[in-house]
């Protein structure tokens, strides 16, 4: 359910994929690449649980090239839009 939700643009699903590919949960094989293609996508759609994943990940170069930059990019659009990114995210 949660691909075919992801695949038609639901960004709740879209970040629920990449966090199991991230963790190898959900009888998925971990894989930092396929999680930040999904964080990506619903990062988007400005889901900022997706958007601060995006941001670690380009923090600690996981799943993607290592780029400060980008990372505070990330931080601050989460911040533009009234939130932060915490020990949850």
């Amino acid at each position: 359910l949660y691909s075919t939700a992801a695949e038609n643009g639901l960004s709740d699903a879209q970040t629920t994929l990449g966090l199991w590919y991230e963790a190898g949960h959900g009888g998925l094989t971990q894989d930092y690449k396929k999680s930040i293609e999904w964080y990506l996508l619903a990062a988007e759609q400005q889901d900022v649980t997706a958007m601060c994943r995006v941001a670690y990940r380009y923090e600690d170069g996981l799943g993607i090239q290592k780029d400060e930059a980008k990372a505070e990019e990330y931080f601050n659009a989460v911040i533009s839009l009234g939130r932060e990114c915490g020990v949850t995210d």
